[in-house]
This record gives structure tokens, sequence and C-alpha cells, in this order.
């Protein structure tokens, strides 16, 4: 009986082992997708985007005027 509960502990700490490898492997490609460098080079490849231009930026006071006036859409701007 023993015996068998000490096979039950070492399959068992093997799992856990196998998990803990498991997470940091899956950590791991996380940090490699979220790579800065690797999003922008994606968003301007598959979305056509990039920095943003001057003069799209407006201070935060000046949000409710821009919302009065019309700008053209992103789809306009790139046509």
């Amino acid at each position: 009986m023993a015996g068998r509960e000490r096979g039950e502990i070492a399959r068992v700490q093997d799992e856990i082992a196998a998990e803990h490898e498991r997470v940091r492997l899956l950590q791991a490609e996380v940090s490699h997708l979220e790579r800065p460098d690797r999003i922008q080079r994606l968003s301007g490849t598959y979305l056509g985007l990039g920095p943003v231009k001057p003069d799209r930026e407006v201070a935060p006071d000046a949000l409710p005027s821009v919302l009065t006036t019309s700008r053209p859409s992103v789809t306009e701007d790139r046509l």
C-alpha cells in the first residue's frame, strides 16, 4: 500500500513539473507575441496602421469640439 502511494505521489509530482514547464513555455511565447516591434510591424503590414500624424493629435480639453466638427474617417484618409 505504501509503495502504491509513493508511486502516486511521484506521478503527481511529475505532472506538476510538466505543468510548470508548460507555463514557462507559454509565458515565453506570450513575451514573444507581445513584443512592440513585432506588433508595430504586423499592424503596418496587415492593418495599414502607423504612427499618429501630428495633425490628428488633440488635447483632451479640445475633444468636445472635435466631436462636433466633421472629419474624414480613417478609411477616407487612406483613399
